[in-house]
């Protein structure tokens, strides 16, 4: 899966990880009251090692035994579970000991989950879990306030928690599973029910392609008017 996906979160030194991940650190740090997070707990599940690359995407993987005791979102000198300040020294120790060396540096790191512009599928997937396979998280759900803080959030994607995002994605978004295929228009396929590997992804898109095959007249139909409004 790590190699068909071929993408993953990277972070820069200073960068406030909670925005960088989950779309706005100021946001998510005035959560609403109760215990930060929803409860996710990587070690729970069965995780110990973090996945990630340096230097250059053609690398090998790194694995990385996590210590999971060290918590970023709870040291420092203003802890914040929804916004690290890695240059704190004491945030960025923490960083590394739970992710692995050199995650903070300036070299540049590939975590084996989603990468930046489809991070907020993780955020979507712990929220989803959070509300409907509670216990599935491996940590304890009560009196959470159902907003995954940003340690959360990175240990799906440092750990490759590939079922988070798969099972989220195959219950909720169109075209992951066959009972919700998504709608397309597509002259390059036959008409009706599909499917076909997305290789980003590394999983399977299933489709209701609507195109209508054009009857043999002249002039031709244009192909804007082949496919079903809306």
């Amino acid at each position: 899966m790590r190699g068909q996906i071929g993408k993953a979160w990277a972070v820069a030194t200073g960068v406030a990880v909670a925005a960088a991940l989950a779309g706005g650190g100021a946001a998510r740090a005035q959560a609403p009251g109760g215990v930060p997070g929803v409860g996710y707990d990587p070690q729970a599940r069965g995780l110990v090692n973090t996945v990630y690359k340096l230097d250059s995407l053609n690398n090998p993987y790194t694995f990385y035994a996590a210590v999971f005791t060290a918590r970023p979102g709870e040291v420092g000198t203003r802890p914040n579970a929804y916004s690290l300040d890695v240059g704190d020294p004491l945030v960025r120790a923490a960083f590394e000991l739970r992710w692995g060396p050199f995650t903070t540096s300036i070299r540049f790191k590939r975590w084996a989950g989603p990468s930046n512009e489809v991070a907020f599928i993780i955020g979507d997937a712990l929220t989803y879990y959070y509300q409907t396979h509670p216990q599935a998280l491996g940590g304890a759900t009560t009196g959470r306030n159902g907003i995954p803080t940003a340690t959360e959030l990175i240990d799906v994607a440092a750990f490759d928690d590939v079922q988070i995002w798969q099972t989220y994605m195959k219950e909720v978004l169109p075209g992951w599973s066959p009972e919700r295929r998504a709608t397309i228009c597509d002259s390059s396929k036959p008409p009706g029910d599909g499917d076909s590997l997305d290789q980003f992804w590394g999983m399977q898109y299933y489709y209701h392609n609507s195109y209508q095959q054009p009857p043999p007249v002249s002039p031709p139909i244009p192909a804007s008017l082949l496919c079903p409004p809306g």
